[in-house]
Formats: structure tokens, C-alpha cells, sequence
């Protein structure tokens, strides 16, 4: 795997492009040889990591430490694009990655789904499953082997996430679980076998609204403090590393001077100053070590920034030693990351890539295989192998000589596909893995790793590498990429939605793809009710192209909804999965493969305004949706609202979050009321409203504030009192409730003035009913409305009666 920037010793940075560290924090990897102990912290969703403490605890303290978050923050928004669900778990986790690159922890997963905001931790447990939850974090324990585990929330449920107080709850069940020898509910937690923690506590942190003064006390760690050998202190080393959560807004200020972080005791031994009370931090709580000890530091003292290989024959010495002595919970950790001192003392440079960045199993490639010793030190390369393939003969190294070969790989017809092991085969709660060992890990290992075997003297160390493409971009620079291994063929239809608002047919094309060439036939799986032309249509697709199938499909005349399924068969072999990539500048080139499904909904939606001028929030994928229902949409900028005429549209649509991400749009407020009192129409909706990002004091024509009241049952009952926004052109009645997904709404208006109307009721169980999710105001000729329903969400999935109901909206005042 490549060198991480600072400290972590396994998923770390986001980076596939092998990487050196510099003199300064390569002496403190050394420093870090002789430090044994970790702590592990534990929360729900990525953004809740508390990188000032993460930070201290790897490069202060020296102590491998680890974040759990229980999601991968997939159900959440996307303030960078249209990426959702999947998707945004992709990004958000190589986020999450490039954070620990910077801060030096190493990131852990659950198998759960983020299945959006909850307000109950028992909801949580429900959906993801109590029992396999628990396992999953017992399971992240025993990897990591911490001292100390730390919670971001407290046990008690409060005004919070429930996501958030479930993720402590289960820690300070794992804590005693994962000491007991009998619970052993897989291979991979036998593998591991038990460990005890000393204690489990609550980190309190003045994001919870203490002073400093209170945080201290109780007990405490200091965080501020600043670290000469990164020339930063640690809360700005933490807010570098937070400001990766660019998917979520998180950008950081780096702060600076004393930063207290209060702990309470969860469960396990007391303490009294801090959460390290009573802990051994050395290789005394192993015994035997001496000679370990003797030999890490003699390589410590020889280190010198300009010669780092004079490290080398302590370094070398150690391991020696480290691997005689009997198995120990810290054994191979550390020998992990010895290995990794040892071959960044010796500058040693390893790379394979390949010629292209796609292939499939039955497919070969041109391998490149790189060497190079950058440090005058007696190494020789004995063997590297991509499987049973030797990819360069034994030779020995010589200082600032590269060493490189090619060599023709022929792809086994085994090789696990490029798709993230978590997105196998997604349920409703979570994201099984087929592989134990695979559970919980922020990515597998690439489909084609190489092994490069390097002999120091009478010790080989192996490093292994993905087989990577790589490019030079204009603007970034040199680049890397995972080389793809994708089926034969993959098949994409142009939209996953086809909505029918009559009963007439409507066109759907399809793309075959392959890489290696093939011919054969593609079909429709149709729900009841749909019929296609044709039923199924030969393909040839040449090698490293694509051809499109153009089927026409009709729907019932009454109501239904199913799910459509693209099927390719080649020589008698099924082909149903899809093919997407996320290419950001910020992480490497995401690459999975989802069912090729289309969702089908045929409802009746009237609408009289046809013309639309939206402009699109973050990762706003309601245009398209909107579309499908025959309007047309013309996209605007925050220039076209400013500087052109609006009476051209029969409405303007504000996307979700607009009017937070071009705080601009505020200045515009009059021109827009004088466009609804001329008989325009404008919608806006959710806009959020809390302590990152407030929402502007003026949207519509009356006043009205905005909270955080929201529903997560999608499912929730709604009560509505007559009104012309759910009489026409659509009678909006109960069965336009069904079928909702993941919530009703969020962000829904709090207070607003009388001349509001509010159609619409609702609340979770056991709350009081919310009746801010749609306002509608007739201001002159037209109408304003402002709504938190979750249209952003309902129409891409093609809920019917989303779709009814917004056209209603738009209709308002018409």
C-alpha cells in the first residue's frame, strides 16, 4: 500500500500515487516504533469525527488511533453534485480518508445504511439491526485494539440525531463484548479473538455549548498544543483535515492557543486527569522486549533528516527481534509499520500500472514495473508477482538507478470486479459483505494488487501495490487511478426514471458497453403491466465501444409503478449491472456497478404551467424528474435572475439549499415579489437553518421563519385542510401519500405570518403535528410557496404523488 502523508498505518490517504514522507514526520514515525497503545473513537456519520482530538492522539500522543463511523454518510445531502445514496457514500468516504491522511488515524466502518435523519436511537437499531451492528463494532475494536474507546455523543437521547446517541450506545456494549472469548459470530472476530479495553468514556468538546473553563473541570487533554515537527498546532492540523468533508460544506478555520476536550467516564476503570490515566504506553506491558527496545532506539539516535539510511541497521535489527517474539496484540501492527520506516528510510520508490485503465477477466494488459532506490543502502528487489506472474526478475538495487520492466498480463477469469464490496448487494438497513474480512473496511483491496519483496540483508519486506493507471492532467498534475476490471458487458439505460403522465409509450435508450468486444442480445425485464418494443434486439459492441438500443415502452392506462431491469446475455451468460464513475479533483476516480434497473411510474399529472426557469441547488436532480412530466425547464444562473426578464417563465423554481449557497440571491428578493404580484409564480424550496448556514430573513412576500422541524417517517400520516393547491389540476388525496421514501421533509417553516396558508399536517409518532412543510401565499396576481417536502428525493425516485402534488404547487395562483 502507498506511504500515508503522516502517521495512520493502514487507510489513510486517498491517494494512489506512491508517497514519501518528509524528514520531520518520518522521525516521528520512528518515534511512534516505540509507543504501544490506541484509542479508538466512535461515531454515527463522517462529519462527526472530532479532528482536533484525532490529531493530538496520533502525533501528540503517538498512539494508533481510529475512527469508527457507523455510516458512510450516504443518506445525507451533497452540497458538490448530484450524487446521492451510493454515490455520496463513495465520495464522503474518500473524504473521510483524505481527512485521516492529513490528521494520521485510521478510518473504520459499520455495514449500516445512513438511512437519513432519525429521531429515536431505537429507530436506528431497528433498521440497521441491533445484533449485526454490535457485532460490527466489537469487530472494529478487536482490529484496532484500543486502551481508551471514546464516544462523540452521550448514552442519553436527546435533541440529536438518533444515529448519534445509537453509536454510543453500542460502543459501551462492544466495550464488554469484545472481551468475551465465547462471542465469536464470525471468522474474522476469530481470527482476531477478544480484547479488553481499560475504559470507555463520553468526549465532551465546546461544541456542545461549554466554556473552556467548564470543560476543565472535569477531566481533560489539551489539544492546542503546537507540534514542531508539522509546524502546526493540532486544532490546525484538524481543520485542514476537516475542510476534506467538501461534500458537506465542512470547510474549516484553523484555530489556534488551548483547546480542552472534557471526557466522562461510560464504563470501565476510573480516572482522574484524563482519559490515558493508568495507561502503559511502551513496549514494558510486553514482555521480552528489551533487545526490541535496545535496537529501536539506536535507530532513533542514528536518524538524521539528510541520512535517513543510517537508521537502517537499527531498523533492521528490530524487526528482527520483533518477529522472534511470540505473538502479541501489537505484534503485527507494528511490524507494519517497522516495514514502513524501513523502506522510507531507504527512499525506496515501488509503482506497477498498466497500459489502459480498463480491462476485463479474459483480458490482458502491459505492465509497468518500477523500482527505484532513492538512499545509498544495500537493497536487492527479490521478487514481484501479480498472482502466479512474475512481473520482474531478482535484482539487486543501485542507488538512483531505476529498475524497469514491462510485461503482457493476461487477466485471470476469476478476478473480482471493480465494485465496492459494500454495494455487492445493499438491503434496507445495510450493506452486507460476502467476506467477513471485508466487513468494515473503507475499501477492499484493488482487483489486481502486485507484491514487491525487497531483501534487506536477511530480512524481506513486501510491499504491495494496486495495479494503477496513471495520466497527467493539465490542471492537477500527475494523477492515479485503481485500474478497472469490469464485465464483458455493461449496460446503462439514458435515465433511471421513465415517468408516464398519460398512457402514451415513451422512448428508452440503452448502451451496451464492453471492453474486450461482444455480440449478443439485450431484453427488458418489465414489472406487470409494461410491455416494450421490441422484446429483445441483437448487439455488437467492438472492443472498447458501445452501441445504443433504442426500446419503446408502454405503459398501463390505470395507475402502477414497478422497477425495469436491462438483462444482456453473451453466449448464455447474464449481464445486468451498470457502469458509473465519480471523477471530483479532490479524490481518486470512483468506480461501482448498480443494478441496471429503471424505475417506472405511470400516474396521471396535470399541470397548466409549462414553463419553468429553475435554478439548480446542490446535487439537484429535479429538473430531469421535471421534465419527464412535460415541462420545460430552462436551467438559470444567479446572472440570468439578475440581469434577464422572468415573465418569459410561468414559474421560477428555486432548487433545494439555493438560496444558502449564492447568498446573492437575497439582493434579488424584490425583482422576484414584484415578478409574483405581476402574476409570476415562485417556488422555493428547503432552505437550511442552523449553526453552519442560516437562511436569509426575506423569501417570500410576508414574512415566515424557518426551524428544523422535519418528518423522517415516510410513512407518516398527513392531514390536510381544503385548499385550492390539493383540489387542482390534480385532487390530491390519501394514495398520493404512498410510497415515499427515506422522509417527508425537512427544514420546515416555524413561524409565519397569517396571510400563509398551510395545507398540509404531519408529524413522527409521539410528536406534536408540524404544519410549516408547505406555505402557499397569494401575493397580486400570483403566488409564492415555500416547501420542506423532500421533493429532491420523491421526484428522481418517482413517487406519484410527489409529482401530482408539485404540479399543483407551480399551479398555485394560476
Amino acid at each position: 500500500m502507498a506511504l500515508s502523508l503522516l502517521l495512520s498505518t493502514a487507510h489513510a490517504a486517498p491517494t494512489l500515487r506512491p508517497s514519501q514522507p518528509d524528514g520531520a514526520r518520518l522521525e516521528r514515525w520512528l518515534d511512534r516504533l516505540l509507543v504501544v497503545g490506541g484509542v479508538l473513537y466512535v461515531a454515527a456519520h463522517p462529519d462527526d469525527e472530532n479532528t482536533r482530538l484525532l490529531a493530538y492522539l496520533s502525533n501528540h500522543s503517538l498512539l494508533r488511533t481510529g475512527y469508527l463511523s457507523v455510516t458512510r454518510g450516504d443518506g445525507g445531502q451533497n452540497l458538490i453534485g448530484p450524487e446521492l445514496g451510493p454515490g455520496l457514500g463513495l465520495i464522503r468516504t474518500q473524504e473521510l480518508l483524505a481527512a485521516r491522511g492529513m490528521d494520521g488515524a485510521e478510518q473504520l466502518f459499520t455495514r449500516a445504511r445512513d438511512f437519513g435523519y432519525s429521531k429515536s436511537p431505537e429507530e436506528s437499531l431497528s433498521i440497521w439491526g441491533h445484533d449485526a451492528m454490535l457485532a460490527d463494532v466489537v469487530l472494529a475494536i478487536r482490529r484496532l485494539r484500543p486502551d481508551v474507546i471514546v464516544t462523540r455523543f452521550r448514552l442519553e437521547a436527546g435533541d440529536t440525531h438518533g444515529q448519534h446517541t445509537a453509536s454510543a450506545r453500542l460502543a459501551v456494549e462492544a466495550f464488554t463484548l469484545a472481551a468475551d472469548p465465547s462471542y465469536m459470530p464470525d471468522a474474522e472476530h476469530r481470527r482476531l479473538g477478544p480484547w479488553k479495553a481499560l475504559r470507555v468514556v463520553w468526549n465532551e468538546s465546546n461544541f456542545f455549548g461549554k466554556s473552556d473553563a467548564e470543560l476543565m473541570k472535569s477531566p481533560h487533554l489539551d489539544v492546542g498544543g503546537y507540534d514542531p515537527w508539522l509546524g502546526l498546532s493540532y486544532p490546525e492540523l484538524a481543520a485542514d483535515s476537516r475542510s476534506n468533508h467538501r461534500s458537506q460544506g465542512f470547510g474549516a478555520a484553523r484555530r489556534r492557543g488551548p483547546t480542552p476536550e472534557a471526557f466522562h467516564l461510560l464504563a470501565g476503570e476510573p480516572m482522574k486527569d484524563s482519559p490515558l490515566d493508568g495507561l502503559t504506553m511502551d513496549w514494558s506491558r510486553v514482555p521480552g522486549t528489551a533487545r526490541l527496545v535496545s535496537e529501536l532506539k539506536r535507530a532513533r539516535q542514528a536518524y538524521r533528516t539528510a541520512t535517513p539510511e543510517a537508521a537502517l541497521p537499527g531498523l533492521l535489527a528490530a524487526r528482527a527481534e520483533l518477529r522472534k517474539l511470540p505473538e502479541n496484540p501489537w505484534k503485527q501492527a507494528k511490524l507494519a509499520e517497522l516495514d514502513r520506516v524501513v523502506l522510507a528510510c531507504a527512499g525506496l520508490f515501488g509503482d506497477v500500472t498498466a497500459d489502459r485503465t480498463t480491462t476485463s477477466p479474459g483480458g490482458s494488459v502491459v505492465l509497468t514495473t518500477s523500482v527505484l532506490l532513492r538512499r545509498p543502502a544495500q537493497v536487492a528487489l527479490s521478487s514481484a508477482r501479480l498472482g502466479a506472474q512474475a512481473l520482474a526478475p531478482p535484482s539487486p538495487l543501485k542507488p538512483g538507478i531505476p529498475l524497469e520492466t514491462k510485461t503482457t498480463f493476461e487477466v485471470p477469469a476469476d478476478t473480482r470486479l471493480s465494485n465496492p464490496a459494500w454495494l455487492d448487494s445493499p438491503q434496507e438497513g445495510l450493506y452486507p459483505v460476502s467476506d467477513p474480512a471485508l466487513a468494515g473496511l473503507p475499501e477492499e483491496p484493488a482487483p489486481l494488487e502486485a507484491e514487491l519483496v525487497f531483501a534487506f540483508g536477511s530480512e524481506s519486506i513486501s510491499l504491495r501495490r494496486p495495479v494503477a493507471y496513471k495520466w497527467t492532467d493539465p490542471v492537477l498534475g500527475e494523477r492515479y487511478r485503481r485500474l478497472e476490471v469490469l464485465p464483458l458487458v455493461t449496460v446503462d439505460a439514458t435515465s433511471g426514471l421513465l415517468l408516464f403522465p398519460d398512457a402514451a409509450a415513451r422512448p428508452l435508450d440503452v448502451t451496451v458497453r464492453s471492453v474486450l468486444g461482444a455480440s449478443g442480445t439485450l431484453a427488458l425485464e418489465l414489472p406487470a403491466g409494461f410491455s416494450a418494443e421490441p422484446a429483445s434486439a441483437p448487439f455488437t459492441v467492438a472492443a472498447g465501444g458501445e452501441s445504443t438500443v433504442r426500446f419503446k415502452v408502454t405503459p398501463p392506462r390505470a395507475a402502477a409503478r414497478g422497477t425495469l431491469r436491462v438483462v444482456a446475455t453473451v453466449k448464455g451468460q447474464r449481464y445486468d449491472r451498470g457502469l458509473r464513475r465519480i471523477d471530483l479533483p479532490h479524490i481518486p476516480v470512483q468506480t461501482w456497478l448498480p443494478p441496471a434497473t429503471v424505475q417506472l411510474t405511470r400516474a396521471d399529472v396535470a399541470h397548466a404551467r409549462r414553463r419553468i426557469g429553475y435554478l439548480p441547488g446542490p446535487g439537484d436532480e429535479v429538473p430531469a424528474a421535471l421534465r419527464q412530466a412535460g415541462y420545460e425547464v430552462t436551467p438559470l444562473s444567479l446572472a440570468d435572475l439578475r440581469d434577464g426578464t422572468l415573465n418569459r417563465f410561468d414559474a421560477v423554481v428555486f432548487g433545494i439549499r439555493a438560496f444558502n449557497v449564492e447568498p446573492q440571491l437575497q439582493a434579488l428578493h424584490g425583482k422576484l415579489m414584484d415578478y409574483v404580484g405581476s402574476g409570476g409564480m415562485v417556488l422555493v424550496q428547503y432552505v437550511t437553518s442552523n449553526f453552519i448556514s442560516r437562511a436569509p430573513p426575506d423569501l417570500g412576500p410576508f414574512p415566515f421563519t424557518i426551524g428544523q422541524g422535519r418528518v423522517t417517517n415516510e410513512t407518516a400520516a398527513v392531514e390536510t385542510v381544503a385548499d385550492p393547491v390539493l383540489a387542482a389540476p390534480n385532487r390530491i388525496g390519501p394514495d398520493d401519500w404512498a410510497g415515499w421514501v427515506q422522509e417527508r421533509g425537512l427544514y420546515f417553516a416555524e413561524k409565519w405570518d397569517p396571510r400563509y396558508a398551510t395545507p398540509l399536517s404531519m408529524h413522527d409518532p409521539g410528536e406534536p403535528p408540524l404544519k410549516g412543510s408547505v406555505l402557499v401565499a397569494r401575493s397580486g396576481k400570483g403566488a409564492f410557496v415555500y416547501t420542506g417536502l423532500s421533493f429532491f428525493r420523491q421526484l428522481p425516485a418517482g413517487v406519484p404523488g410527489a409529482f401530482r402534488l408539485f404540479a399543483n404547487l407551480v399551479d398555485a395562483g394560476g
